[in-house]
């Protein structure tokens, strides 16, 4: 007689229920040596269950396909849109003093610095995705569960001490950044594929007890793996605990008007899941010292992961996501946060096991779906705010020469036709801008 398929309501019922789920791997031929609990024999049962079903499961490093995409279409816009600066520019050149002293008011400061802030954005090629956090969320474990490696070290003693930059290599390696006047610019390079320099490579980045009230020797530290998702100019910033230390929130601030995507890791067992004022100091941290970077960041394109979620009890869940989405409202945006595409929650542990034996969590594979999402919208809205800056000086522009031309003391005919012609040269400009962001 044919065995029947497994099903997860079967698989999900065996609860903490370590003698039936025995049963249910010796009936469908799975080894159960070394499976140390019910929830471990569950998981063997999910791998078998997606092995039969011919589900095809979303896997970490599958969305880089659809993330070299979204690169691709915004390095062609920034590279449109800066091509029509040098016009812009041009123009500019060829304005009477006053005509630029007046421009330059109306934009609130030197319309030519404007612009040349516009060409080094657009001229960027890289794409920081920035995972921030308290301390002990579990960051770098999220981290590896999402980049499916276990490349950042973790450690249950102590947490993130330096920045981490991850980044795409053909060679397993690390590239420690010293810091201090006492040691320059001095690099440190660990290669990375034997197992005693990731041992190494764990001492430098964590600081245990004491040790961490000292700071660190090195700024930041790059590693450089054989990773599709991070090519084509993504790297990933796994940064130092948030509210630490004025020192690491000074470490963090540095990314984060910068980044193309902004994960804030909670951990869902303190009270309420975001500690009181952290994430709100962070910003307001970030705005002070980093004013204009941060005009360029969108509250929208953040994600929120509430790690840990294992440990909350079932029955309370409901109630612990509603006051997590309360506080992040208080202390994030209360306007600018849709829990549905911004709040994800799950282990990061048990997301890990999970990739041990062969599956990904649906909690895992919704996260996976909400970066992807994230990306394009993220870049789309940095690309916005330059091309903003670009026809707003033209529309000023615009309004001066204008004014300017209608007391002009020339014929009505000469007023008119100069008029028409500024008039089509700037319409121009603004149509072409158009045409990179629609």
């Amino acid at each position: 007689m044919a065995r029947a398929p497994l099903s997860k309501e079967e698989i999900m019922g065996v609860g903490d229920d370590i003698i039936a789920a025995g049963e249910l791997l010796k009936l469908h031929g799975i080894p159960s040596k070394g499976v140390p609990d019910a929830k471990g024999a569950q998981r063997l049962l999910l791998a078998k269950y997606y092995e039969q079903s011919g589900t095809t499961m979303r896997k970490p490093g599958h969305g880089a396909s659809m993330m070299a995409k979204a690169l691709e279409v915004d390095r062609k816009r920034r590279n449109e849109l800066l091509g029509l600066l040098p016009g812009v520019q041009g123009f500019l050149k060829s304005l009477e003093r006053d005509v630029k002293k007046q421009l330059d008011m109306r934009c609130g400061g030197s319309v030519t610095a404007v612009l040349r802030g516009c060409g080094h954005q657009l001229k960027k090629d890289d794409c920081p995705i920035l995972v921030a956090g308290e301390s002990s969320a579990g960051k770098s474990t999220l981290l590896n569960v999402l980049l499916g490696a276990p490349i950042l070290p973790t450690s249950a003693l102590s947490t993130t001490s330096i920045i981490c930059e991850l980044k795409y290599g053909q060679h397993k390696m690390a590239i420690f950044h010293k810091k201090g006047p006492a040691f320059g610019s001095k690099l440190e390079r660990v290669d990375l594929e034997s197992a005693k320099n990731l041992e190494k490579l764990a001492d430098m980045v964590h600081l245990k007890g004491e040790e961490r009230e000292r700071t660190s020797d090195y700024e930041k530290v790059e590693i450089f793996w054989p990773l599709k998702l991070l090519e084509g100019g993504i790297f990933i910033v796994d940064s130092p605990g948030v509210g630490e230390s004025k020192m690491m929130d000074d470490m963090v601030s540095q990314y984060i008007g910068q980044a193309c995507a902004f994960i804030y890791v909670l951990n869902s067992t303190n009270a309420g899941g975001v500690q009181r004022g952290e994430l709100q100091t962070l910003l307001e941290h970030c705005r002070n010292k980093h004013p204009e970077e941060m005009e360029l960041f969108d509250p929208r394109t953040a994600i929120f992961v509430c790690n840990k979620w294992d440990q909350i009890q079932e029955k309370e869940r409901e109630e612990v996501r509603r006051e997590i989405i309360r506080q992040l409202r208080k202390h994030w945006s209360k306007d600018q946060l849709d829990p549905k595409s911004q709040v994800f929650s799950l282990s990061a542990t048990e997301a890990a096991k999970a990739q041990e034996v062969g599956y990904v969590e649906d909690d895992l594979e919704q996260l996976l779906n909400g970066i992807d999402a994230l990306l394009p919208q993220s870049l789309r809205h940095k690309l916005a705010m330059q091309f903003s800056s670009i026809v707003n000086v033209v529309e000023e522009l615009h309004g001066i020469l204008k004014a300017k031309l209608h007391n002009a003391t020339k014929t009505k005919q000469q007023r008119e036709e100069e008029a028409h012609s500024t008039r089509v040269r700037l319409d121009k400009l603004a149509r072409d801008a158009d045409k990179v962001m629609y």
